[in-house]
């Protein structure tokens, strides 16, 4: 919120907001997400910092950047970008009813490579 300081002390400091004006973008029809296990606090921070563009504003941002902290020293980002459906990446449809809970699903990562998969976008 560095760019419009402004409006972000309208929305904390004041509560509400009267008008705004949005630009709706075109997205592809699914996200391929990297799962990237972290070990310890400064590793984590440290790819959080990275991913996220916060050591270099010019740097190139993924479209979704989330994390799941298991522990104090366990964790795993997932990077996503959308995309167009590829024969390479697996889709996970990981909203079915007869799929583990997501944050179990992610927690598999702290053993495993960095897969890829695609999500579908419902929309």
């Amino acid at each position: 919120m560095t760019e419009e300081p402004f409006l972000f002390f309208l929305l904390t400091k004041k509560g509400f907001l009267v008008g705004l004006e949005l630009r709706l973008v075109r997205v592809k029809p699914y996200v391929r997400l990297e799962y990237i296990p972290v070990r310890g606090q400064r590793e984590y921070c440290d790819k959080i910092r990275e991913l996220s563009g916060a050591n270099d504003k010019d740097a190139d941002t993924p479209d979704y950047l989330e994390a799941t902290v298991y522990n104090k020293e366990e964790a795993v980002i997932m990077v996503g970008n959308y995309s167009d459906l590829t024969p390479e990446v697996k889709v996970n449809n990981v909203t079915r009813w007869y799929k583990p809970w997501f944050y179990k699903h992610v927690e598999t990562f702290l053993k495993k490579a960095r897969p890829c998969y695609c999500a579908k976008l419902n929309f």
